[in-house]
């Protein structure tokens, strides 16, 4: 570098030192004005717009104390319809005629009264020029001036706006190019993480005030709004104004904005790389910043506050809260997200006031592990009872509660049939411990008092008025204090909670329930030394396992579900029933799929005479819909087949319903047919006769699949074979990957499953994911010795040329190949397949599946020339006779 270089290095750097400090002497109103460029309307305006980015093609306007998008119909009563359907309508009115956002709107917010707009920061392609932090609790100012300074330690430009309210605040971070709005909220979350440490009054609500408030565009909307600053009648009484670190307005608020600088997209990446220990997933924890702990144990932790740093208080916030998923449901979906409409980013499970600190119980583990805590313990043992266990238990039962019995709290993952209800009995007469029990519904709260009747021994046991059993659930209101049963619902409703301080046992049955607000609530009142929960499902559908275990602990011990396989005795099939039914409209909407699916005339035919054939081989039937609707249709289509045709839905009263189950529990040489809700035969349904099921309309989730086909894993006598019918409505994209995952459960029960009417092979051994069959497939070709058959309903120029070289290697070994098919072949299709000297043959029949050597057969949904679909499972046989039977079926003509 030569002198001039040197120098002119030197000036840039005197100029950015220069800058730095006018800006500080700036924002402190020490700045000379005369120093200070004089801005005229049209400087101003340019300065706001640059900063300012967002939409352009539409803005809200505010209209008492709401915005909505400004539409150039909203004068008309004719044509506007917010009135009547209030604004969250604009984004789907067929009216819709947007008002752009120009210079002039732009003016009117600044310089008129009542013209007060907001911005739409995330655009349309998913990025955004900018990123605003709401601040709005009372210490709204000390959050976002700790953000401010964080930000301005990594030489990271901002902007303090008092809010038009002046009772919160925006701080503004603007980039130089669009960015990703997923990358701006995770700087913003990032920066938060990193505040937190910093400021104890930051807390994880910040994480639903930002702005981009999605990662995408909601399906037909615009995002969620900020009002913008400057707005003229806050101006007025000095708010929407641009602030320093004293919280005063600083004098020149134009020159201020332009001297900001704007944000590299590097320089958010580097941030965020250099600081992913911050965030909520990360629980790696620097120990040495910990205190010690001092936790009053009841049924929460009780922390107080005092002594804590704010590192240590951010760790306790950050164990206890999760992301929601509901909130990334949304967003995946595309749908609108707001706080006001209960969906937050973060779901915490902690409550706190000035001086303490609520945790829920069970993260007392999870504290342990990362620091010292002194306990002040309140937790109650209860007081002995007097109970023997008169049962036999099995040798994996044994070891589950052995391991169990290690915690004071835990979760006991057990399956269907494994006898969750024996083993908590015999983990209450091993603790001989006063006992609650919580249940779910009366269901279950019948099986629980007729096991404890079968399997533990307790004074006066026979007497007709025991008082040691209590129950606490609608009418009966009797709890003795020894072994009580008692429902959930009206344990929440109990105003004395002194009561739950008898007992130092609790049991809670289907503990995966325990996220429901109901649960939650009561287990805070509860302070018992031991609580074991039973599932045979810790996943929950809406994914707040997390909280589960926040409540109830890890798992601590686990039934293996091979163990229970090998005690079923019978043989377990699965029926697939393609159906024809497709869903043409636009929507996709899963409800009004459904609603046209129960009504399809041929579809219910189909189940009907399934059921009839069943029925006719002396089978105990139960057929299931989540529509009423559709279980009325069945019914009235089926009841004539027998007399012992039932049919329970929500609309069946509770006496009828218990009517309709024990007529059927004395059926004992005649057979059955009930038609029921799925929501029905959860928790507590029990009937160990059932053979036969139909699953007659479409669900998902994998803990529904397991709880339905569980009611037939019941041991009875006479049952050598269960069956389950599930109806795959594969024209249907969604519906047929719903079946994708109820047919992973069945792989995993341990089903066979039923192929061309009477072929039964093993889902366990021979079906195959996607990336795993491919790759056996084309070893098993490429193994090929004499002959492969290929049948396939599409078939695409590229795919046969991706195979090319495999497949002329395997003709000029002598391997005779033959595709089967019954489109329209193009020319250059056929003439790449004579070139390969593959032979086309014309088949009726063209199933998707692939013969090799007349006894390995591969059949998939995915045509081996055509469509792929990668979340499509595939069955490999090794068959002769059966290769044979497909052979025959496709063979017609030559082409």
């Amino acid at each position: 570098m030569n002198q001039i270089e040197r120098l002119q290095e030197e000036n840039r750097k005197l100029k950015r030192e220069n800058e730095k400090y006018k800006r500080i002497l700036i924002e402190h109103n020490l700045i000379n004005t005369e120093e200070i460029p004089f801005y005229h309307k049209e400087d101003k305006l340019r300065i706001y717009k640059n900063l300012f980015k967002g939409r352009e093609d539409v803005y809200a306007l505010n209209y008492k104390k709401t915005f909505f998008p400004a539409c150039k119909n909203r004068i008309s009563g004719r044509l506007c319809k917010r009135k009547k359907n209030g604004s969250k309508w604009c984004r789907k009115c067929s009216n819709q005629n947007f008002s752009s956002l120009t210079d002039f709107v732009l003016l009117d917010h600044i310089s008129t009264s009542h013209k007060r707009i907001g911005l739409y920061p995330l655009l349309k392609d998913n990025t955004c020029f900018l990123l605003a932090i709401d601040f709005d609790e009372d210490d709204w100012f000390s959050a976002m001036l700790s953000v401010y300074r964080l930000a301005k330690r990594y030489g990271i430009d901002s902007a303090m706006e008092r809010s038009f309210s002046g009772n919160g605040g925006h701080l503004w971070f603007f980039f130089q190019e669009p960015i990703p709005a997923y990358m701006a909220r995770m700087f913003g979350r990032t920066l938060l993480n990193e505040a937190m440490r910093i400021n104890k009054d930051i807390t994880y609500e910040s994480y639903d005030r930002l702005f981009p408030a999605q990662d995408t565009m909601p399906e037909g909307g615009f995002g969620n709004l900020i009002a913008l600053p400057f707005a003229f009648d806050a101006l007025m009484k000095g708010n929407a104004v641009f602030i320093n670190e004293y919280n005063q307005k600083i004098t020149k608020q134009f020159y201020y904005l332009s001297t900001i600088k704007k944000i590299f997209t590097k320089t958010i990446e580097n941030y965020i790389n250099q600081n992913k220990e911050m965030t909520l997933e990360n629980l790696d924890i620097d120990t040495n910043n910990l205190n010690t702990i001092h936790i009053k144990r009841t049924g929460i932790l009780k922390i107080e506050k005092k002594g804590l740093n704010s590192h240590t208080i951010q760790f306790l916030r950050k164990i206890s809260s999760m992301w929601n998923p509901e909130y990334f449901r949304k967003q995946r979906n595309h749908e609108p997200l707001w706080k006001g409409n209960g969906v937050s980013a973060i779901l915490s499970e902690y409550e706190e006031t000035e001086n303490y600190i609520y945790l829920p119980r069970a993260l007392d583990e999870i504290i342990e592990e990362h620091t010292n805590i002194i306990y002040d313990d309140h937790i109650s043992i209860g007081h002995p009872i007097d109970v023997s266990f008169i049962g036999k238990l099995y040798s994996y039962q044994q070891e589950a509660i052995t391991n169990a019995l290690k915690h004071s709290i835990g979760v006991i993952k057990a399956p269907t049939g494994s006898g969750k209800t024996v083993m908590a009995l015999n983990i209450v007469a091993q603790l001989k411990v006063s006992t609650l029990i919580i249940l779910g519904n009366t269901e279950l709260a019948k099986q629980w008092k007729k096991r404890i009747n079968d399997f533990l021994d307790y004074p006066d046991k026979d007497k007709k008025r025991n008082q040691f059993i209590g129950e606490y659930s609608g009418s009966k209101k009797k709890m003795f204090g020894n072994i009580d049963i008692a429902l959930v619902q009206s344990l929440s409703h109990l105003k004395d909670k002194e009561i739950f301080e008898r007992y130092g046992l609790v049991i809670i049955d289907e503990g995966h329930h325990s996220a429901s607000t109901t649960y939650r609530e009561t287990l805070k009142n509860i302070p018992a030394k031991n609580i074991y929960s039973f599932t045979a499902t810790p996943e929950r559908q809406d994914g707040l396992d997390k909280i589960v275990s926040m409540y109830l602990g890890r798992i601590v011990s686990e039934v293996p579900f091979e163990v229970i396989k090998t005690l079923r005795h019978f043989k377990q099939i699965l029926i697939p029933r393609y159906t024809t039914f497709t869903y043409l409209d636009e929507d996709h909407d899963f409800t009004n799929i459904v609603k046209k699916l129960v009504n399809n005339q041929k579809r219910n035919n189909e189940i009907i005479q399934d059921v009839i054939h069943e029925y006719n081989k002396s089978r105990n039937i139960i057929v299931l819909s989540d529509r009423i609707e559709h279980l009325d249709y069945l019914y009235e289509r089926i009841k004539h087949i027998t007399i012992n045709s039932f049919l329970l839905t929500g609309k069946t009263k509770v006496r009828e319903k218990n009517r309709i189950i024990e007529t059927v529990n004395r059926l004992k040489d005649e057979n059955y047919i009930l038609l029921a809700s799925y929501k029905l035969i959860g928790e507590g349904f029990d009937l160990p006769s059932l053979e036969t099921m139909f699953m007659a309309s479409p669900f998902s989730w994998k803990g529904r699949t397991s709880q339905y086909i569980g009611r037939l894993h019941r041991n009875h006598e006479g049952k050598e074979v269960i069956k389950v019918y599930d109806y795959v409505d594969r024209h249907v994209e969604m519906l047929k990957r719903m079946y994708q995952n109820r047919l992973k459960v069945y792989r995993s029960e341990g089903y066979d499953i039923q192929i061309n009417n009477n072929k039964i092979i093993s889902l366990e051994r021979y079906l195959y994911e996607y990336e795993e069959y491919q790759k056996n497939m084309i070893n098993n070709i490429c193994a090929a010795h004499n002959e492969i058959v290929i049948s396939c309903n599409t078939i695409y120029l590229s795919r046969i040329k991706s195979y090319y070289k495999m497949i002329e290697g395997l003709v000029m070994k002598g391997i005779h190949v033959h595709l089967f098919t019954d489109i329209e072949l193009t020319k250059e299709i056929i003439s790449y397949l004579h070139s390969l000297g593959v032979h086309l043959r014309h088949t009726l029949h063209p199933s998707n599946l692939v013969i090799i050597d007349k006894k390995i057969i591969w059949l998939s949904n995915s045509s081996f020339f055509g469509y792929q679909d990668k979340l499509e499972l595939a069955y490999k046989l090794n068959d002769p006779s059966f290769a044979e039977e497909l052979l025959s079926n496709l063979i017609t003509s030559n082409v």
